[in-house]
Order: C-alpha cells, then sequence, then structure tokens
C-alpha cells in the first residue's frame, strides 16, 4: 500500500445475527464474522487490534480490509495494515482516499500528528453531503502501518468516535511471522467435490454498498430440499427499511463438480433461477454469478 496505490476498500453492511462476544484471538479468515470482544492479529505483519463492544468484523472478499459495522448498523470502519514508512501513511492520509464505486475520502484541514507519530484526520465525501469521515493511522518502527476509516452520517459522527479511538488504542504492533513457502499444488477433487453436498445445510449471503445504496442478498439452503431466499436494499442508515424487500421459499437443486457447478432454484410459482457457481481453491472462495460470497451459521434450517 502507497500513494500511488488504490486501496480498495470493502464498503458492506453486515446484518447477521452473532454468536456471544468472547475474547478471542484469531486470524481473521475470509468468509467469516466475528463479534466485539475478538483481538483480530495479521501475524504476516505483525498487528493485532480489538473489535470495539457492539460491533463487529468480516474480512473484505480480497483480504485487503476489514470491515467492521455497530450491531445496530448506520456506520463503518474500515480497516487496512500493509508495510509503509511514517512519511507514506502520511501521504496516504492526505488523500484523497478511494472507496467503491468512485467514492472518495477528501481531507478536511490538516492530517494532525502527536508526540506518538499517531496521525489523525476528518474528511468529506463529495456528492454525499449527508456523510462524513474520521482517519486514524499509526506506523510502528519496523515500517508497518494501519489505518482506520470511521464513516457515518454527520449527525452521528461524535457518537461513534469513541470507537475508533477504542480500535485504535486497542493496537499493537508484535513480531512479524512469515508463512513458509510451499510447493504444493491445490488439487481440484471433479469426482467428490459435488456442488450439491458442498451447499446442503449451507447460509450464503452477499453484501453490497455504494454511492448511498446498500444491498444484501441471503440464502438458505436447507438439507430437506427446501430454501429460503432473501433480498434487501436500501440507503444509508436504513438499510432494508423502506426501500425493497423481498422473500422466496421454493426448493433447491445443485449441479457438477470441482471448480465449476450450477445452483437452480424453483420457487413456489414454478419459476426457476439458475446461477453459476465457481470455487476458488487457491484462496477458498465462492463466487455466484462471478460475485463473492461469504457463508455464515445457517439458523433457518439443516
Amino acid at each position: 500500500m502507497d500513494a500511488t496505490r488504490t486501496l480498495t476498500l470493502l464498503v458492506a453492511w453486515i446484518t447477521l445475527t452473532l454468536q456471544p462476544s468472547s475474547a478471542w484471538t484469531l486470524e481473521p479468515q475470509p468468509g467469516q464474522i466475528y463479534s466485539s470482544g475478538t483481538t483480530l492479529t495479521i501475524t504476516s505483519l505483525g498487528v493485532s487490534l480489538n473489535i470495539p463492544e457492539g460491533w463487529r468484523a468480516a474480512l473484505s472478499p480480497d483480504g485487503e480490509a476489514l470491515h467492521m459495522e455497530p450491531l445496530s448498523g448506520g456506520a463503518m470502519l474500515l480497516v487496512f495494515a500493509d508495510t509503509m514508512n511514517q512519511a507514506k501513511a502520511l501521504e496516504t492520509m492526505q488523500g484523497p482516499v478511494p472507496l467503491d464505486s468512485g467514492l472518495q475520502l477528501h481531507l478536511e484541514g490538516q492530517v494532525t500528528q502527536a508526540r506518538s507519530g499517531e496521525l489523525s484526520a476528518s474528511y468529506r465525501i463529495p456528492y454525499q453531503s449527508h456523510l462524513s469521515a474520521l482517519g486514524h493511522a499509526q506506523t510502528d518502527h519496523n515500517g508497518t502501518s494501519i489505518a482506520l476509516f470511521l464513516i457515518a452520517p454527520v449527525t452521528d459522527l461524535a457518537a461513534l468516535k469513541p470507537s475508533l479511538q477504542a480500535a485504535a488504542n486497542s493496537v499493537t504492533f508484535n513480531k512479524r511471522h512469515t508463512s513458509p513457502t510451499t510447493s504444493k499444488t491445490v488439487t481440484q477433487e471433479t469426482s467428490k467435490d459435488l456442488w450439491a453436498d458442498y451447499l446442503k445445510g449451507k447460509h450464503i449471503v452477499r453484501f453490497f454498498s455504494g454511492s448511498g445504496y446498500t444491498e444484501e442478498q441471503h440464502i438458505w439452503l436447507c438439507s430437506d430440499g427446501g430454501y429460503y431466499r432473501s433480498f434487501n436494499g436500501g440507503g444509508w442508515g436504513g438499510g432494508a427499511s423502506g426501500a425493497a424487500q423481498s422473500h422466496y421459499t421454493g426448493k433447491w437443486r445443485a449441479t457438477g463438480a470441482g471448480e465449476h457447478g450450477q445452483l437452480h432454484l424453483h420457487n413456489q410459482s414454478g419459476a426457476v433461477s439458475t446461477y453459476q457457481l465457481r470455487w476458488d481453491f487457491a484462496k477458498s472462495h465462492l463466487y455466484v454469478d462471478g460475485k463473492r460470497w461469504l457463508h455464515d451459521e445457517n439458523k433457518a434450517c439443516q
């Protein structure tokens, strides 16, 4: 991450039911959602931080950023870390900091630097006058930097600032651990990895947000062949309320094995929707019609 590299940050809404918070220390994994009280560690960079009380977090699909949101929704805290010296961190904080869908954070005033070297700044978001942002960054003596950006409605920013400070205060820098390289090639067991077996009993979900619009899709694939599907769309701070809400039920089946397959949803009216499936064996990522989907605990059915 440097001043010339576009920072692709996940802008997504996470509205899932979580397990009670616990004092876990974990390496964040794609597709997993973490509750408050969890310490997340990037061992390759030797940096850790805690999820603030009342917040939850998930790793972005590309693995480049950590996204947090309060349980009540309506705001987000984006966190990313990389090798970067103090000068580069300052240059990056001065922005503009690109988000998805063409949104950017534009600096308001100056970046301030504390005696400890920590950086802080305020930002505006062009064409989104109801939103504002705060940024915080710190760098250790080994050249590892971590940056946090809190984005929220202008009216809520001050109330949420303590959560940004709590996350920033929890940051610790430790010894880096480099994962050993391996020449092992990931194999694709086309005869065993049946999509029907993999999806049975799963809850898969996709989140999207950009230009003031948020969307979430859930599909619960029951072991008995039934499914539940939910689609929610809405605006900042409101989620699905008042915008669009759809719920479907019916039967599902999956065909194919290995890297590619198809998901067929037969709804109660008789209509069939077919989706192209792909599994990235190297990253353990699920793609539906070319979009990255996550998976979560299925509490609707088995």
